[in-house]
């Protein structure tokens, strides 16, 4: 696979991978007091996770049921913007794509550290992760593949009209592709302990406000994505 085309599914992911958290933290807007550590890591689990029990308790005006189907609808969007994009898909395998997903993120390795106050009343909360190479290792068997089915397209084995052959190639690789994402995550192994750094920043208000843009470079950075691109 070209540069181009390995950016182009780096992108996908890592575009749906913002899709997963926007809206997440307006859920988090009232608290029964506060606990930035307790914040980041309920924001995490309900993202990666999909535990919300610590969520529901920290906050006022929501339910584990509300916080959970948000979860669904983030895991979700995650799967059809990014991996199974643009095309259709039988219910079963489109299922199969989500339940899986749940399970890489859910074997996501990270843990809440400590927080530390700053100037104007916020906090600063270190997180300690380790990356995965689940994404490394499945966008290199995508690339295999992408040269399988161009053999196949050179052998004359699919037939019918453009329209049809490319619907073929396209649910034939994304059969395939399932497979080759299960093995990577059978295999998946993870990398040397790093750290990340969460601002959270209390306004005039004095409410407190984590931007979703840090939880969408974190996961994209425990995902190893950004190690990917370029």
């Amino acid at each position: 696979m070209d540069t181009k085309k390995r950016n182009m599914i780096i992108g996908a992911v890592a575009a749906a991978v913002v899709i997963l958290v926007i809206g997440l933290l307006a859920a988090f807007g009232v608290f029964r007091g506060f606990n930035p550590e307790g914040y980041v890591k309920a924001v995490l689990d309900q993202s990666l996770k999909g535990e919300v029990r610590a969520a529901s308790q920290l906050m006022a005006g929501t339910t584990e049921d509300k916080l959970l189907k948000q979860y669904e609808a983030g895991i979700t969007s995650f799967v059809k913007n990014s991996i199974t994009s643009g095309v259709e898909l039988d219910e079963e395998l489109q299922g199969k794509y989500i339940e899986l997903c749940k399970k890489v993120f859910a074997a996501m390795k990270y843990e809440v550290k400590d927080a530390k106050d700053v100037e104007g009343g916020g906090y600063e909360v270190t997180v300690s992760y380790q990356t995965s190479d689940i994404f490394t290792n499945f966008i290199a068997k995508i690339g295999e593949e992408n040269q399988r089915l161009a053999q196949k397209v050179e052998n004359g084995e699919y037939r019918g009209t453009l329209e049809e052959i490319n619907s073929q190639m396209q649910k034939d690789f994304l059969t395939n592709a399932y497979t080759l994402f299960e093995e990577c995550f059978n295999n998946m192994e993870y990398g040397e302990e790093e750290t990340y750094v969460f601002a959270i920043i209390k306004d005039k208000e004095g409410m407190y406000d984590l931007d979703e843009a840090q939880i969408s470079e974190f996961i994209t950075k425990i995902l190893n994505l950004d190690e990917n691109q370029g």
